[in-house]
C-alpha cells in the first residue's frame, strides 16, 4: 500500500465524515440536501447509498461543477478540503488498476 494511505483503513474515509460532522449532518441528511439542490442544477439525485460508499471509501465522488459548487456550500468547506478527503482513495484506486494490467 503506498506511503500517503498508511494509517488509513480502506474501508473508511474519515476526511469526508469530519466534513460531514463538523456541519452535524448524517449521511441521510446530507444526500436529502444535496439532491435538492441537484434537482435545480443537473436533475440529478445522490442516494444515502452513494454517499456511504463514500464514506467508507469504496467510492468517489464524479460530479460536475455545479454539482460540486453545491456540494462545498452545503458542507462548507473549500475545494481543496474537498479533494483532499478523496485524493488518497482515488490514487489507490488507480494503482490497483495498474497492478492488474501488469
Amino acid at each position: 500500500m503506498a506511503l500517503f494511505m498508511q494509517g488509513m483503513k480502506k474501508s473508511e474515509n474519515k476526511k469526508f465524515m469530519d466534513i460531514l460532522k463538523r456541519r452535524k449532518l448524517s449521511q441521510k441528511e446530507f444526500a436529502h440536501r444535496t439532491t435538492e439542490l441537484w434537482r435545480e442544477i443537473s436533475g440529478r439525485t445522490l442516494s444515502q447509498n452513494a454517499v456511504t460508499d463514500w464514506a467508507k471509501g469504496h467510492a468517489v465522488p464524479k460530479l460536475s461543477p455545479n454539482e460540486q459548487a453545491a456540494v462545498l456550500s452545503i458542507l462548507d468547506c473549500t475545494a481543496f478540503e474537498w479533494a483532499a478527503a478523496f485524493w488518497p482513495i482515488e490514487q489507490q484506486k488507480k494503482q490497483e488498476k495498474q497492478k492488474k494490467k501488469e
